[in-house]
């Protein structure tokens, strides 16, 4: 007899948790595991056997009428096509990069410069496109894309079932891990390390004030809310948010201003050098221990990006290489998910907004950092991920639902600085990557960079102020790094063996007319008091910017007016001269950069003819100080003549003079990508143009 066919028994569970071999609550649609989950309601569906109805919220042992068997079959019948339809929608596609996380990415080829985000668009990418975030007890969150869901579907045996992933976030792998799982220190002990709390206020106000809206990947509001919670029951603060809060600090030490009682109350050294390296470099080993005992390198979430990025960022303004520390950061950022438009998960409106602030801000740093390691594109493969730019709205006027963020503001936001910032990072990326070859295979191409810089400043030019004047602090800052990417873009004219003639003349007034306006708005800096609390951006890469463009200037003025530099630029190259010197206790770059450009412009001095020594003297005592609009009377200039003649001849009377200083030399030896940055310049080739040895 015919072997009885045995009647195959109707999973109870929804297909979200079959296919994901998860147990289901059976509660739905949708069920508690789909919602926790955060699968889309439309997936949390059920198959009908026979003599069944779809299950709904009622529980599964509910009577219900029998319907006729036609129409079980066919709902049976559809319901399972549908399931095999979003397993094969699930299959990543051949040739899709990363997964299918950049579907929506467009030809990243076909522009000059690709930014790897895209407007905001209708329709955004969907989860089962993309992958899950699976989120743990304990907060920590981990990507899981579509295609190693697929995987584990695929491999494992229809009578075995996987463990919950949310629960392997916390968990080490099966094999066994290098790291051990003890911590080495205790909570209390990690709180000692706090600075007293009347001084950390001030220090975390500090930052939101002065550092917060030039580098915004923290959302203010919900920090403030956090840091208040802290403020009672600072034993139950999570570690990786006690990270970001010493890093927090570590950066705000870099903005206290000179004259602030903070320093000398946080610090015994002597010198506000010394005070401030201390406790930056206290709060941020505070906060890589916080990380270690949270296993931040098998768990982690955007807390732990942030505090990583803030912690590169203030590296960077205080001259440190971070190359480790980034590529940490990049495969971090890859593991939470934020290489995936946040559209795609069920995440509220600012969780949303620091994803793509914190993937912006990613980006930037990997392009700054991409241009000093030739050989090593690490920003190719990033900028293949199709992300949407973060809303350029305030912090206070982002929603906590899950409603879109309100229209951009009037003014440039913090957003949109950084925005326009990231835009400038990319061009500075094709400027350094100019070589004579391509420049030769395509000549216009340095026209083409140049009118796109001309471009981004008229911009900028039309932005209205807004009421609060951050406006203008950001428009400087921009300005002036703009004009420093025309000096790198047509300085490279002083080591072209034989120029033409036009392309000459043409280069040589655009760098002397760029390095001029990069003085003036680092004088405009310097001076008005409305940028007094970012003014600690002007002691790091602010201040490597103006003594490039002095050196440019110094370079420009000897080949072109034998050796003598002309009285519109003499005043402006003394008062950069003092600002270095002013701002050389708090920081090493201005230090080192006063020295060396204190000692040019003594040759300079030095080398011109009486008469034309004497009328630039007549000119700098008479006040004249160039500024963003023009020129404008300088506070004290009646010293600057004097600081430039009072640099000591330590030469022993060697007679160098203005020819003993090969000035060629000094920008012909450093590529554009090396006067990107004061990283990436090597001080001991600078030193060779100093007639001592004692440099700062």
């Amino acid at each position: 007899m015919p072997r009885q066919q045995r009647k195959k028994r109707t999973p109870v569970s929804c297909e979200a948790c079959r296919e994901r071999k998860i147990r289901c609550t059976r509660d739905g649609p949708p069920c508690a595991t789909c919602i926790h989950r955060r699968v889309p309601r439309a997936h949390c569906v059920y198959s009908v056997g026979s003599g069944q109805l779809p299950l709904q919220s009622a529980p599964a042992h509910a009577a219900r009428p029998p319907e006729s068997s036609n129409t079980v079959d066919d709902n049976s019948l559809a319901s399972r096509v549908e399931a095999l339809e979003r397993i094969v929608r699930l299959q990543p596609t051949p040739g899709s990069a990363a997964g299918t996380a950049s579907l929506s990415t467009g030809g990243a080829d076909m522009a000059p410069v690709t930014s790897g985000f895209e407007e905001p668009c209708p329709g955004p990418c969907r989860s089962d496109q993309t992958g899950t975030l699976i989120t743990s007890s304990s907060g920590h969150v981990r990507f899981l894309p579509v295609a190693s869901t697929w995987n584990i579907i695929q491999g494992a045996s229809p009578d075995v079932s996987l463990p919950d992933q949310g629960n392997t976030v916390t968990d080490t792998p099966g094999a066994p891990y290098p790291f051990s799982r003890r911590n080495a220190e205790s909570q209390s002990a990690i709180l000692a390390m706090l600075p007293p709390p009347e001084f950390c206020h001030r220090l975390k106000d500090v930052y939101f004030q002065a550092v917060g809206p030039i580098f915004p990947i923290i959302h203010a509001p919900r920090f403030s809310k956090r840091y208040h919670r802290f403020t009672s029951d600072a034993e139950g603060a999570p570690m990786e948010w006690l990270a970001l809060l010493f890093a927090v600090l570590g950066t705000a030490v870099l903005a206290v201003d000179m004259d602030s009682p903070l320093l000398p109350s946080l610090s015994r050294k002597d010198t506000v050098l010394g005070r401030v390296t201390q406790l930056s470099e206290r709060y941020y080993s505070a906060a890589i221990k916080c990380l270690d005992m949270d296993h931040y390198l098998w768990r982690h979430n955007l807390t732990t990006l942030q505090t990583l990025l803030l912690i590169i960022y203030g590296i960077h303004h205080s001259r440190g290489q971070t190359w480790t520390l980034l590529g940490l950061a990049y495969h971090l950022a890859l593991s939470v998910g934020c290489h995936v438009d946040p559209a795609a998960f069920s995440l509220d409106t600012v969780s949303c907004e620091e994803r793509r602030r914190s993937w912006l801000a990613l980006m930037m740093l990997l392009c700054n950092q991409n241009m000093s390691m030739a050989g090593f594109d690490i920003l190719h493969t990033a900028k293949s991920f199709s992300i949407q730019l973060p809303a350029e709205a305030l912090d206070q006027d982002l929603p906590d639902g899950a409603h879109p963020p309100p229209p951009g503001q009037v003014g440039l936001t913090p957003v949109g600085y950084f925005i326009r910032k990231y835009r400038l990072f990319q061009l500075s990326s094709e400027i350094c990557s100019l070589s004579p070859a391509r420049q030769q295979a395509d000549p216009t191409l340095l026209r083409r960079l140049d009118a796109a810089l001309r471009l981004e400043q008229d911009r900028l030019t039309q932005i209205r102020d807004n009421a609060s004047g951050a406006s203008a602090v950001f428009r400087n800052l921009l300005l002036s790094f703009s004009h420093h990417l025309i000096v790198l873009l047509h300085c490279r004219v002083f080591r072209r063996p034989a120029p033409s003639a036009d392309d000459d003349a043409w280069s040589k007034e655009c760098c002397w007319h760029s390095a001029r306006q990069v003085l003036a708005l680092h004088a405009d800096f310097a001076r008005l008091p409305a940028f007094k609390p970012h003014r600690w951006y002007i002691r790091g890469r602010g201040a490597f910017h103006a003594f490039h463009a002095a050196v440019v200037l110094v370079l420009l003025a000897s080949a072109d007016r034998r050796g003598s530099p002309s009285a519109e630029v003499m005043p402006a190259l003394g008062n950069c001269l003092q600002c270095l010197e002013s701002f050389g206790t708090q920081s090493q770059i201005c230090a080192r950069s006063a020295s060396i450009l204190g000692h040019l412009l003594t040759k300079v001095t030095n080398s011109a003819s009486p008469s034309q020594s004497h009328s630039q003297d007549a000119n700098v005592e008479a006040g004249v100080q160039t500024s963003g609009a023009g020129l404008v009377p300088v506070d004290d200039a009646s010293s600057l003549g004097a600081q430039v003649r009072r640099q000591p001849e330590r030469h022993g009377g060697g007679g160098h003079s203005m020819d003993g200083v090969d000035l060629n030399n000094l920008l012909g030896n450093f590529a554009s990508g090396r006067w990107l940055d004061a990283d990436y310049i090597d001080w001991q080739q600078l030193d060779m143009f100093m007639p001592w040895s004692d440099t700062v």
